[in-house]
């Protein structure tokens, strides 16, 4: 398998064998001069998703920021930036269920003193029957408009990433 990145380079795996038979990474892409969005504290929100990265085998597809993925055992990874919003924490939820699957790592930036991002991240593994949809989700401590979802790449000259997903689909 061939896994091919947005900066035209690739990598081939080994054949047969391995833990996973494929990969698929999902990105929120924004243009270069926009923030990511306002942050609303108190409920899980939805992050946005809306580029495939790579997904050679069409193992999971991306719409309106869900991930669907068909029956299988999956690992998924994700990261998710926050600015300004105190503590911060991310979850992997079933939308098509109504689960949650696994929640991510905890960090903080103070609202009003501290100018740095930071991500939360996480890790699961799980097993669907059928096909089901998937949501990353953020919760803050705190509302930061604008860009509490993430700071605006300027004179980086580079879209900025914001909310990346990576799946593995296993063997």
């Amino acid at each position: 398998m061939t896994i091919f990145f947005g900066d035209g380079t690739s990598v081939s795996t080994a054949p047969g064998g391995g833990l996973f038979s494929s990969v698929a990474i999902f990105q929120y892409r924004r243009g270069g001069t926009t923030s990511e969005g306002t942050f609303s504290s108190g409920h899980h929100r939805t992050r946005f998703l809306n580029h495939e990265l790579s997904d050679p085998d069409n193992i999971a597809s991306v719409s309106n920021n869900q991930i669907t993925l068909g029956a299988g055992t999956y690992t998924v990874s994700w990261s998710a930036p926050a600015y300004k919003v105190s503590a911060h924490t991310t979850r992997w939820k079933n939308v098509t269920d109504g689960t949650d699957i696994a929640e991510g790592t905890t960090h903080y930036n103070h609202r009003v003193h501290d100018a740095s991002s930071s991500l939360s991240y996480g890790w699961c593994t799980f097993t669907i029957s059928g096909s089901k949809a998937f949501e990353l989700r953020h919760r803050g401590e705190d509302t930061k408009n604008d860009n509490g979802f993430g700071v605006n790449p300027a004179n980086t000259g580079t879209n900025g990433i914001g909310a990346q997903v990576t799946i593995f689909k296993h063997a």
